[in-house]
């Protein structure tokens, strides 16, 4: 003879193998008295339905695109695959490792193996412009100097 029976279902607890009602078998059940909580991904004894971070990696599952897996939260490309684990994390066709800008699909600039840009696809390459400024400076200067040297009065 039992006297509880949580759901009303006219089984008692003790015979009953989903004491809540809620169609989680007990046995797998993280709350089997709870008809609105059966699971807790980050067994913090808060059930993931009043749970705002789900898998406890410290961002919240309403900006997390992975709020079951605590090893990933971010999908720049939105492929599916969080950047952690994603060789090409913006997806336009450069891998990180070779990508200046590997969390912009916008521009991308593949590396060559010393680091330095060997193509771009919208950075220009103001350097080289810098370094012949610099130096059509530097012979406008010492033209002019060397004139005022060698004027007579």
């Amino acid at each position: 003879n039992e006297s509880v029976d949580t759901d009303s279902d006219d089984i008692g607890n003790n015979a009953d193998t989903d004491d809540d009602g809620d169609g989680v078998e007990d046995s797998a059940d993280a709350f089997p008295l709870d008809p609105n909580e059966s699971v807790d991904t980050d067994n913090d004894g808060i059930g993931n339905n009043a749970d705002t971070d789900d898998d406890n990696d410290g961002v919240l599952d309403s900006d997390d695109a992975f709020p079951l897996d605590s090893s990933e939260s971010t999908d720049t490309d939105s492929d599916g695959i969080g950047n952690n684990a994603d060789t090409d994390d913006d997806g336009d066709g450069v891998e990180d490792s070779a990508d200046a800008f590997p969390l912009d699909s916008s521009r991308s600039s593949n590396l060559s193996t010393t680091g330095n840009s060997t193509s771009s696809d919208n950075s220009g390459g103001g350097g080289s412009m810098y370094i012949l400024l610099f130096l059509l400076f530097s012979i406008a200067l010492v033209k002019l100097k060397t004139r005022n040297t060698f004027k007579i009065n």
